[in-house]
C-alpha cells in the first residue's frame, strides 16, 4: 500500500487485521510507483483520473475507496459498472474484499 504523503491515512491502515495468507507492505512517498504496479495484483486507491487510468493499462483490479465528489464519485461508478473495480465502504472490511 503506497500512502503518499498522508501519514494519517498510513497510520490508520497498520491498524487494519490482514490475514496471514497476505503480504502487505505499506509505504510512503516512491518514485517506483510504476514498478509497483507492475507487480501487483490488485490496487486499493481513491478513483482518481490519473491512477486509475495506470492500473487499468497494468490490468489491475481495483478496490475503491473514499471517492471525492464529482469527478471521483463519477469515475467509480464507471469502473465498478465496468467490472473494473469493487468499492470498500469501510477499511475494516478491505481483507474481505481483497480475499
Amino acid at each position: 500500500v503506497v500512502c503518499g504523503r498522508q501519514a494519517d491515512v498510513s497510520a490508520d491502515l497498520w491498524r487494519v487485521p490482514v490475514p496471514d495468507r497476505h503480504r502487505v507492505a505499506i509505504l510512503g512517498f516512491t518514485r517506483t510507483m510504476h514498478e509497483l504496479m507492475a507487480a501487483s495484483d490488485v490496487v486499493v486507491t481513491k478513483p482518481g483520473g490519473l491512477i486509475t487510468a495506470e492500473a487499468c493499462a497494468c490490468g489491475l483490479m481495483m478496490v475503491l475507496v473514499d471517492p471525492y465528489p464529482g469527478q471521483e464519485e463519477r469515475n467509480a461508478a464507471n469502473l465498478l459498472e465496468e467490472g473494473a473495480a469493487v468499492r470498500v465502504w469501510d477499511a475494516r472490511d478491505l481483507p474481505a474484499k481483497v480475499d
